[in-house]
């Protein structure tokens, strides 16, 4: 029995996606957190950054191997 547009497949595609993008948006907003002409007389918290940038990393690394070694198995 077919099924019809693989809905699977694109879920997974769509979360791949997502887990390279997240990374990046969160850099660039802790990146902007120390900025002064952005957030004017804000101090952003270190250990906020600090953690931030754990996840960053964290993210950014299960994305590209989710990228790298489940994706190729999706289009077999």
């Amino acid at each position: 029995m077919p099924t019809r547009g693989r809905p699977v497949k694109t879920l997974i595609v769509a979360g791949t996606l997502n887990g390279l993008v997240l990374p990046l948006s969160l850099g660039v907003m802790l990146v902007a957190a120390y900025r002064r002409d952005i957030v004017g007389d804000y101090r952003h918290p270190l250990w906020l950054t600090i953690f931030g940038a754990l996840v960053v990393v964290l993210m950014a690394y299960m994305g590209v191997y989710t990228a790298m070694q489940q994706l190729p198995q999706l289009f077999r």
